[in-house]
């Protein structure tokens, strides 16, 4: 738990920061920062957070987050089809942070 606290975790929070300066002031050089983001904190889940009932609602809930925006935000927005299947997953993403909260 102490290389978690002392290394992983305020190295992600690090380039997290990162990936939000560039989203402010950089957006339009790099292509979907604010993805880069969500798919970095799920990998952060996946690999650091330990496995247990309440993580893995939480581990879920990220992966639909992630998938919601892939519909979303990476492929083409104005698709109908896409755009429900993006709902679709961020339907499942609410349930389960809804499940994780209480």
């Amino acid at each position: 738990m102490k290389t978690f606290q002392k290394i992983i975790a305020p190295l992600f929070l690090l380039i997290e920061l990162c990936l939000y300066i560039i989203i402010l002031f950089f957006s339009d050089l790099i292509p979907k920062p604010d993805y880069i983001g969500i798919a970095l904190a799920y990998f952060f889940a996946a690999c650091f957070i330990k496995p247990k009932l309440p993580n893995i609602l939480l581990q879920i809930g990220l992966l639909a987050t992630l998938c919601a925006d892939t519909f979303l935000v990476l492929l083409t927005p104005l698709n109908y089809t896409k755009q429900t299947l993006g709902v679709a997953f961020f339907s499942v993403t609410q349930l389960c942070y809804f499940a994780y909260i209480f």
